[in-house]
């Protein structure tokens, strides 16, 4: 026990080395000396906040910096950060492919940070902007890269704070929530509030042992390059059934009935390259990804989780079980549920689509999806009667 508290007491020390590139933030009580806080008295609720009331809820507390207690300093020399680091998990996923599901079975463990689609403002920009020359495409995919990488270190002073204002996202994480509580407290704003709130948020990041992200918007190649980089991160590769997504999407108006062909192409031609990195990744760095298919974790949520937990190391327990069993056995009103639901009856979800899409638009699929299709073992749907029965089953088992 000694040593753990050692452990956490140095890991502590070393992270707030990283804020605001490099320099070093050292709260400091009025005896010079830093003050750390024991990880095992940290709850999502309390201990990462201190002391400033909020409107909001009474227990969020907020540290108040002042230019006696804030010191920049340089960062020590040859001080080794990755080895004490959260280990980094990005769940590589597509929109509605079931990731929203899956980032809330991992945040289950109370060790994990979970930030929830963390790129969408940044995708937001470049789509207002209008600009598809390819030195704007460039500037995105490396402003992409940069920002997850030093998200994934917990390095969230270093982005950009347009990412930490999608407070209706920050909402979904368990922790990140508390974030968006302290930037709207209204109450002693004389300092750089926000700044504050974000070292709060850091310091969060840095106790936990995974920093989970779930992104939807870049490809897997961008993932591959940062393995060279980050060698403690992992990537969990989530597919669905690419005909329930294309459903949704065109559903959402991401394909559109116009240019229905040329769209689902595109998106089948996206898994497609996306597929053939996820195998290079895996000769590469075998034991750094994990496949994962939605369908699979949507039968067998409480299996699927032990698996991936182990994957990102972390404990699977009786209070995960518990949580994910309700999670995946409730049925929610669909005016609850809304868009990002993860309450329904996973089982039903996962194939509900097949009662409601059209045999034209499910053949259109399987015709621009082939190769995807050969690669990944899913399966024609050569009629309507076999796209509604259920027990015809879509993809080849052990692929």
């Amino acid at each position: 026990m000694q040593n753990n508290t050692g452990l956490k007491h140095k890991k502590k020390q070393i992270f707030r080395k990283i804020f605001q590139g490099g320099a070093l933030v050292a709260l400091q009580n009025s005896n010079g000396k830093t003050k750390e806080s024991s990880r095992d008295t940290v709850t999502t609720e309390q201990s990462i906040w201190t002391n400033v009331p909020s409107p909001f809820r009474d227990s969020i507390k907020v540290r108040q910096p002042t230019q006696d207690n804030i010191q920049y300093q340089e960062p020590e020399p040859n001080v080794v950060i990755e080895d004490q680091s959260p280990t980094p998990v990005i769940v590589m996923a597509y929109f509605r492919s079931g990731s929203s599901f899956v980032g809330d079975i991992i945040q289950a463990h109370e060790d994990v940070f979970y930030l929830f689609e963390p790129l969408r403002p940044l995708t937001n920009r470049f789509k207002i902007s209008n600009d598809t020359s390819p030195q704007s495409i460039s500037r995105y995919r490396n402003n992409t890269e940069s920002i997850l990488t030093n998200l994934s270190r917990c390095g969230l002073n270093n982005v950009p704070r347009y990412i930490f204002q999608d407070y209706q996202f920050l909402k979904i994480s368990k922790k990140a929530r508390l974030y968006s509580l302290c930037v709207h407290d209204d109450i002693n704003k004389t300092y750089d509030h926000t700044r504050a709130c974000l070292e709060n948020l850091s310091e969060s990041c840095v106790e936990s042992k995974v920093m989970l992200m779930k992104v939807i918007r870049p490809s897997i190649s961008v993932l591959f390059k940062m393995m060279e980089t980050i060698p403690k991160l992992k990537i969990i590769y989530l597919q669905r059934d690419p005909r329930a997504m294309a459903k949704s999407h065109l559903y959402f108006g991401v394909i559109k009935k116009k240019t229905e062909i040329d769209d689902v192409t595109r998106f089948c031609y996206r898994l497609n390259e996306d597929a053939m990195v996820a195998e290079k990744i895996k000769l590469k760095y075998p034991e750094r990804i994990m496949s994962l298919f939605y369908e699979d974790v949507a039968y067998h949520p409480v299996m699927e989780a032990q698996r991936i937990y182990k994957f990102a190391g972390l404990t699977f327990g009786r209070r995960q079980q518990d949580l994910i069993t309700a999670m995946t056995t409730t049925a929610t009103q669909e005016k609850e549920c809304r868009n990002m639901c993860t309450t329904k009856i996973s089982s039903i979800q996962a194939e509900g689509w097949r009662q409601t899409t059209s045999f034209q638009f499910v053949h259109n699929v399987d015709k621009c999806c082939k190769e995807y299709y050969q690669r990944k073992g899913y399966r024609n749907i050569p009629n309507l009667q076999l796209l509604r029965d259920l027990n015809y089953t879509l993809r080849l088992p052990d692929t």
